[in-house]
């Protein structure tokens, strides 16, 4: 039972990295949209 719990925290870590990295090519998009002068930048 306690292995049980462990692998829960492994994958809740996993999706908080796959978040993260989301986060991370959004925000890329967003400086390549403003270098190519699309929308406003901030």
């Amino acid at each position: 039972r306690e292995g049980e719990r462990e692998r829960e925290g492994e994958r809740e870590r996993e999706r908080e990295r796959e978040r993260e990295r989301e986060r991370e090519r959004e925000r890329e998009r967003e400086r390549e949209i403003c270098k190519i002068g699309e929308i406003g930048c901030s």
